[in-house]
């Protein structure tokens, strides 16, 4: 283990010496070389990156079809219970169903209602509270005007 972070600390500080000698012994071709590579990278960059912005793009409305396509169809198979046989769908002419809403269950509505209940009861049990902590407040402040520099 002391071997490897020797190794890695002469590494470590041989970096400012190599790239100095780097530079040195760079010759006119090699400079050309260097400029050339990083100016068609800096000039391609931007048109990779809208490329890739394009196909990502593309990619995303392709899975947005998809699964829009998916929800809108009925499968056949949904309208089957089970066993394989047919569901009577039943028509009505409540104005519940003309709408398209579905409905609920005798059990379901009275939940709903319990619900709803609950929440009622909480609020003004809330009111309550805030006209309790008011009067209690009241009652610890004397305020007549003109009395006391008030």
């Amino acid at each position: 283990m002391a071997e490897l972070l020797m190794a890695t600390w002469e590494r470590l500080t041989n970096v400012p010496t190599h790239l100095i000698h780097s530079v040195d012994n760079m010759t006119l071709k090699n400079w050309i070389r260097l400029v050339a590579i990083v100016g068609t990278y800096m000039l391609i960059r931007p048109y990779f990156i809208k490329l890739s912005a394009r196909q990502q793009e593309k990619q995303f409305e392709k899975i947005d079809a998809e699964t829009t396509a998916s929800m809108a169809k009925i499968q056949p198979n949904a309208l089957r219970d089970s066993k394989g046989s047919a569901v009577e769908i039943q028509e009505s002419d409540s104005e519940g169903e003309a709408d398209g809403a579905p409905q609920w269950g005798k059990k379901a509505k009275v939940r709903q209602r319990k619900v709803v209940k609950r929440i009622q009861e909480a609020i003004e049990e809330k009111g309550r509270e805030d006209d309790e902590s008011n009067s209690i407040l009241d009652q610890f402040v004397d305020y007549e005007e003109g009395v006391d520099g008030w």
